[in-house]
C-alpha cells in the first residue's frame, strides 16, 4: 500500500468515531507503528487531523457551537502551549476536573487517550472524552448554559459536593493583581464548588486576560495553587503574579512539535 492510499484509510479509520489510536490505525493498515506516525504527522501538517497524546483526532472534532469556536480560535497557538505543559502535571489513573473553557478543550486534546478519570461540566469537552476508551467520563449535570455549552446552577454545585478530584483545570474571563473574575454568576458559583473538590487548583489563562476584570469576581489568589500562561506575559505581571502564586510560563512549540524549551516556573 503506498502512502497516500494508506493516509486515505488512516481517514477512513478515523472517521468511524472521530478518534483512533497509533495502535489502532497500525492494526488496520497491518503496518508498524512508525510507519502510521510518519503518514499521520503529514496529515497534521497539512491540517487533516490533529495529533493527541493517545492517537488521533479529525480536525473537525470541534464543539459545534458558534460562540466556543469563536473563542476556541482566539490565541489558540499561546493556549496549545499553555495545554501541554498543563497535561504534562497530570499523572495517568488522577481524576481531573476541567471546565468548559477553550483552552481546557485543547487540554482536554492533550488527554484524550490517557488512562484517566474525568469530570466535567462541559458538554462539547463529554462529546470528546466519549470517543476514548481509556478515560472514565464523568458529565456534572446541572442548568445547560446554551451559549457555552456548560452546566451550572444549584444541581451541578450539589453534585460535585460529593466529589474528590485531584486536579481542577479553570478558565477565567480576567484577572489582576489581587483577584480572579468570571463574567457569569452561576459560573462563578460553579466553579467554586470545583475548588472545594480538588487537592489542585490550576488556571489556564493567555496573557491578554491579565489586567482584564470580569463581571463578578470568582476569588482570591490564596484559592489558586499555580496558573499556566503563555511567554508573552510581560515582565510586569510575571513579577505581580509571581508574588501570589506559582506562575508557569509555557514556551511555544517549534514547527515539528516538540518543545522548544522547558516551561517556566516563577514563584
Amino acid at each position: 500500500m503506498v502512502s497516500q492510499q494508506r493516509r486515505l484509510k488512516i481517514l477512513e479509520v478515523i472517521r468511524q468515531d472521530g478518534f483512533a489510536s497509533l495502535e489502532t490505525l497500525a492494526r488496520e493498515l497491518g503496518v508498524s507503528e512508525s510507519t502510521v506516525r510518519r503518514d499521520v504527522t503529514v496529515l497534521d501538517q497539512n491540517g487533516k487531523v490533529r495529533r493527541t497524546h493517545g492517537g488521533v483526532l479529525l480536525t473537525s472534532t470541534q464543539p459545534d457551537n458558534p460562540h466556543f469556536r469563536q473563542h476556541q480560535t482566539s490565541a489558540q497557538p499561546q493556549k496549545r502551549a499553555i495545554a501541554r505543559v498543563a497535561a504534562e502535571l497530570v499523572r495517568d489513573r488522577e481524576t481531573v476536573l476541567l471546565d468548559g473553557g477553550s483552552t481546557t478543550y485543547e487540554l482536554g486534546l492533550r488527554l484524550m487517550g490517557r488512562n484517566l478519570q474525568i469530570v466535567t461540566n462541559s458538554l462539547p469537552l463529554a462529546n470528546l472524552f466519549s470517543k476514548s476508551e481509556s478515560i472514565d467520563l464523568t458529565l456534572v449535570g446541572g442548568h445547560l448554559h446554551s451559549r457555552t455549552g456548560v452546566m451550572l446552577g444549584p444541581v451541578a454545585d450539589k453534585a460535585l459536593e460529593g466529589l474528590h478530584c485531584r486536579w481542577a483545570f479553570l478558565s477565567v474571563a480576567g484577572l489582576d493583581a489581587q483577584q480572579l473574575y468570571n463574567d457569569n454568576q452561576l459560573l462563578v458559583q460553579t466553579e467554586l464548588a470545583m475548588m472545594s473538590s480538588a487537592d489542585k487548583v490550576v488556571v489556564l489563562a493567555d496573557s491578554s486576560k491579565f489586567g482584564r476584570k470580569g463581571t463578578f469576581p470568582l476569588c482570591d489568589w490564596d484559592r489558586v495553587h499555580s496558573v499556566i500562561v503563555d511567554h508573552e506575559l510581560a515582565d510586569q505581571w510575571r513579577a505581580t503574579i509571581g508574588r501570589s502564586t506559582q506562575l508557569i510560563v509555557a514556551e511555544p512549540e517549534t514547527d515539528n512539535g516538540s518543545d522548544r524549551d522547558n516551561p517556566v516556573r516563577e514563584t
